[in-house]
């Protein structure tokens, strides 16, 4: 990718950190059951990103913010180095895609509760034919598991979180008053 073409990521992520980043749950600190618990794989559908409007959405036009997400969410990306994980997702999301996303597959999948915690040959294969699949399947369940998803109007600047499954907006509308 260009480094022209970063641009917009970051300032997409700078609108996007605070409505999203600093505020969702992680797996860690959401303290839910792990849904994955004796199980070998995802329940999500590799196919059901299509049933998320938002998620497929945000997949395909900033896959950079949605991995992150993801990423941060199941705990693999610590909250404090957000902005240098999506620089190096803007310039070396090919690599990022070959060769480090499916141990982090591997590591969701382990984060999640399940005893297949290896990156396996298909899990290779599905990140370098099918990753934008395979990254909503991520969000779908990592988002599940913390009963929290994030949405996008427009662009990442009208970010809101809600309710696993929900329209509802995540806490009370707050309005801010200059006096």
């Amino acid at each position: 990718m260009p480094a022209d073409g970063a641009c917009p990521f970051i300032c997409g992520f700078l609108c996007f950190m605070p409505k999203v980043f600093k505020a969702k749950p992680t797996l860690k600190s959401s303290g839910n059951p792990k849904p994955l618990a004796n199980q070998s794989g995802f329940q999500e559908s590799l196919l059901g990103c299509f049933s998320n409007k938002s998620n497929i959405c945000v997949s395909i036009c900033c896959p950079h913010l949605r991995a992150l997400e993801t990423a941060v969410t199941a705990d693999l990306a610590p909250q404090d180095n957000l902005l240098l994980w999506l620089i190096g997702f803007s310039f070396c999301l090919p690599l990022y895609i070959c060769f480090l996303h499916p141990f982090h597959r591997a590591q969701i999948r382990g984060n999640l509760g399940s005893s297949n915690t290896k990156a396996s040959c298909m899990d290779f294969c599905l990140s370098w034919f099918c990753f934008i699949f395979l990254i909503c399947q991520e969000a779908r369940e990592v988002d599940k598991a913390v009963d929290a998803e994030s949405h996008i109007k427009c662009c990442p600047c009208d970010a809101y979180l809600t309710k696993y499954g929900s329209k509802e907006a995540v806490g009370a509308p707050v309005k801010v008053v200059q006096e």
